[in-house]
């Protein structure tokens, strides 16, 4: 059964997607992901992100698979660069469930649990209103039939977690999560395939925890 294959179920060649913060971090990891299997994304970044070089490597890396980027550095300018593809929008909508439009919220595992090494209250606080966010959005847009859904990475390579760095605030929990390690690229690409490609079209106002267990162990402890 062909439908039920995996190349189709997780194919999302063609399809048009915006990535913000996409210069750096999870948006980069998202970005690679989505050019790598072939579909066109917009890298929306800030004017002193490095947002040139971004997008010239996204394009290299999707050469074979006939993906490509291109980069906004300011969202008002967004609409516009959009108009200017619009036929490339209206051909990746070819039905209800292929086609259907899905906003991918990114938010924090530490939504989900009270206790760390460092005090990041308000960080937690901010991130718990960004799941509410996701379940507000999904009912709002329904009607539109547009879907919302968020994921919420655990211990994943950034700026704010320079995973290998000397002085890492994190990095003596990485061993207490049960997978042992922090996130690698795959990880957070695997789950976004999934929820913006046909084999997640029946998700709709989730938040799903990308964490290696973390929220099983953290809460009573470090």
């Amino acid at each position: 059964m062909t439908e039920l294959n995996c190349l189709n179920l997780f194919n999302v060649q063609g399809r048009v997607a915006l990535v913000t913060g996409g210069s750096s971090g999870l948006g980069l990891m998202i970005s690679k992901a989505l050019v790598s299997n072939g579909a066109k994304v917009y890298v929306v970044a800030l004017p002193s992100d490095p947002i040139d070089e971004v997008v010239k490597e996204l394009n290299e890396i999707g050469q074979e698979s006939g993906g490509s980027a291109h980069g906004v550095a300011f969202l008002p300018l967004l609409s516009a660069a959009a108009s200017q593809r619009q036929s490339e929008q209206d051909g990746a909508i070819s039905g209800r469930d292929e086609g259907r439009g899905v906003i991918v919220i990114t938010s924090s595992c530490a939504s989900m649990h009270n206790v760390t090494n460092v005090d990041l209250t308000s960080y937690a606080a901010s991130k718990a209103a960004t799941d509410h966010l996701v379940k507000l959005l999904a009912a709002k847009y329904q009607r539109f039939y547009v879907r919302v859904v968020g994921i919420n990475p655990g211990f994943v390579p950034s700026n704010m977690n320079p995973v290998g760095a000397e002085g890492n605030i994190f990095s003596s929990l990485f061993d207490k999560v049960p997978a042992k390690r922090a996130a690698k690229a795959e990880d957070i690409a695997g789950t976004v395939m999934y929820l913006v490609s046909k084999a997640g079209a029946y998700v709709d106002g989730i938040s799903l925890c990308v964490d290696g267990g973390r929220v099983l162990l953290a809460n009573g402890q470090e």
